[in-house]
């Protein structure tokens, strides 16, 4: 056998893992993705959009860092946002200190939309996710994937900027 095709045992398993979670996404994703649709006429990246803002100081920030909040492309952001605009639920607004700046501002109608969403995501994720685990049993995979999900930012940023990012 040559050095590259030792198999290393640690590797095979991150492997399996990362294979794990790309396919517990892919069939969760889609049913809850539905289950919003139907209920809402929306889909879970523009309620994620939405919940980002509603999060940001003055309920808007600017559609660079939208992209970075929710790690989809600036052509994804620009789509997404001009689909939650023209249904009333965002405004984009340029910035009256840098004409570069466009800000996405939640509507009261978009929080009018996040309200309504809260009693829909419970059964679809419950539905999806949930009865598969106790509640301890979430708690402790989130703290796992919390280890994780910021050295992906971090991979993420290097790749997109070709420099380390730094704390």
């Amino acid at each position: 056998m040559q050095t590259g095709q030792v198999r290393d045992p640690r590797i095979t398993e991150v492997r399996a893992l990362l294979s794990d979670l790309v396919r517990a996404v892919n069939l969760t994703l889609p049913y809850v993705e539905a289950h919003f649709s139907r209920e809402l006429g929306v889909t879970i990246v523009e309620l994620d959009m939405l919940a980002v803002l509603k999060a940001a100081p003055g309920g808007r920030l600017p559609m660079s860092l939208l992209g970075k909040n929710l790690t989809i492309s600036t052509a994804s952001v620009t789509r997404i946002a001009g689909q939650l605009e023209r249904s009333g639920h965002l405004q984009r607004v340029n910035s009256t200190d840098d004409r570069r700046v466009v800000f996405a501002v939640i509507t009261p109608s978009g929080r009018a939309l996040l309200e309504r969403a809260r009693p829909v995501a419970g059964p679809a994720l419950e539905e999806a996710i949930g009865q598969h685990y106790t509640l301890d049993e979430i708690h402790a995979l989130r703290a796992l994937l919390a280890r994780l999900l910021p050295e992906a930012d971090t991979a993420t940023s290097k790749r997109n900027t070709g420099r380390h990012r730094t704390a």
